[in-house]
């Protein structure tokens, strides 16, 4: 990493932040001048819904609930009310058949879910977004740096939001870019979009300080008793000493943070990351290959998206479903006991659960969202930043520990 300092620099005047701008351009094939930068993603996302809110004056964003939960709270942050949409068990992202578009229905967020980008899937979604009159936001959060595309190279999306925190493609626990179409039809939106994220003020200071400590307090936590580590993370949150992935009260539908533009620090980390980007991608993409290959050939109770069997792409983990909540949790555990560490994410809904079920309206998505519960509870994420031998290994461990 760099080390130089910026001193007097902040925000969007760090040299830095164009020269991210630039790399995410080169990368997608669009402008650098329609990429911004905001602290974490969630914030991205606010200003979009605030905007969207104001501009087209409809409330409501449609979302799915096999999700974290900082898309529907900022949902709320931004004024809209959050509508959950069915996922598809082919590509784990929404069903353009199940999507509940209303007279109110201003955006609809289609997530990649661990990086499956389904082109063709979202080529359809456009047109019955567009169609209802809504922005089309696209979640790039574990993809990022990746989009979808249509056939002559231009992004499908009208937004699209790119996130470099906790458990992406490139952990750098912080650091967010987001993307406006500069051809987006609603120009009032598109000029609105772009005042804003123009005139984000930088990160707090205490905030940006908090940054270099964020590893080190997260060890001191979690050797610490419960009865300590709580109330002393809640401290430092309080102070802005430590800015945890999701906070308490993120979890309750309220805000931790306004939208701002991160400093030298997190940019530099994320440009750092990116440098080897082409590696981490190549060697996810090596162990999908494996593990489409054995289940493409296995017989098993586990069910894989179709998505994921057909295709080479970098995904963040490679998904299976069991069919129990028992059995995903006891194959989990063999892989974190072998060593091969398997997230926990999309289980439950709205992960990693949110504080009041009402504010967040969770109680619609299980009613209305079917293939999204039975999908959170039987997930089993399988590590892709594996060599190709650790991932016939991982496929040996899963076998034994299925039955």
């Amino acid at each position: 990493m760099v080390k130089k300092k910026n001193s007097g620099l902040i925000g969007s005047d760090i040299p830095e932040c164009t020269e991210l701008k630039e790399l995410l351009a080169r990368r997608t094939g669009t402008c650098p001048d329609d990429w911004f930068l905001t602290f974490r993603a969630r914030e991205a996302l606010q200003v979009a819904f605030e905007e969207i809110r104001r501009i087209i004056r409809r409330s409501d964003a449609v979302v799915q609930p096999f999700t974290c939960s900082t898309v529907a709270e900022a949902v709320l942050a931004g004024g809209m009310v959050p509508v959950y949409s069915d996922i598809s068990e082919d590509n784990l992202s929404a069903d353009p058949e199940k999507i509940p578009f209303s007279s109110y229905t201003g955006a609809v967020v289609i997530q990649h879910t661990f990086g499956m980008i389904d082109e063709r899937s979202l080529l359809k979604l456009r047109e019955v977004i567009h169609e209802a009159g809504a922005v089309l936001i696209e979640d790039c959060a574990q993809c990022s740096s990746r989009m979808a595309l249509d056939a002559s190279g231009k992004p499908i999306a009208d937004i699209s939001v790119h996130s470099f925190g906790l458990e992406k493609m490139t952990s750098t626990y912080f650091g967010a870019a987001v993307w406006i179409d500069p051809e987006m039809e609603n120009t009032d939106l598109h000029d609105a979009l772009i005042r804003h994220f123009s005139s984000l003020p930088p990160s707090d200071r205490r905030v940006s300080r908090s940054v270099p400590s964020y590893l080190i307090r997260i060890r001191i936590l979690n050797h610490l008793p419960s009865a300590v580590r709580r109330p002393l993370r809640d401290h430092w949150t309080a102070k802005r000493k430590f800015i945890p992935g999701i906070s308490p009260v993120e979890l309750r539908g309220r805000t931790l943070l306004d939208p701002s533009v991160p400093g030298y620090e997190v940019i530099s980390r994320i440009i750092d990351a990116m440098k080897s980007i082409d590696e981490n991608e190549s060697q996810r993409s090596d162990a999908v290959r494996v593990y489409a290959k054995a289940f493409r050939d296995k017989s098993t109770s586990l069910a894989v998206p179709s998505f994921a069997l057909d295709t080479d792409q970098p995904l963040l983990w490679f998904p299976v479903i069991a069919e129990s909540e028992n059995t995903a949790e006891r194959i989990t555990s063999a892989l974190n006991a072998a060593g091969y560490y398997s997230s926990g994410w999309g289980r439950p809904l709205l992960f990693p659960g949110v504080a009041d079920t009402a504010i967040f309206r969770l109680d619609q998505a299980l009613c209305n969202c079917p293939v999204s519960k039975k999908c959170s509870d039987g997930i089993i994420l399988l590590p892709t930043r594996v060599s190709a031998e650790d991932a016939v290994r991982i496929i040996e461990i899963v076998s034994g520990a299925e039955s």
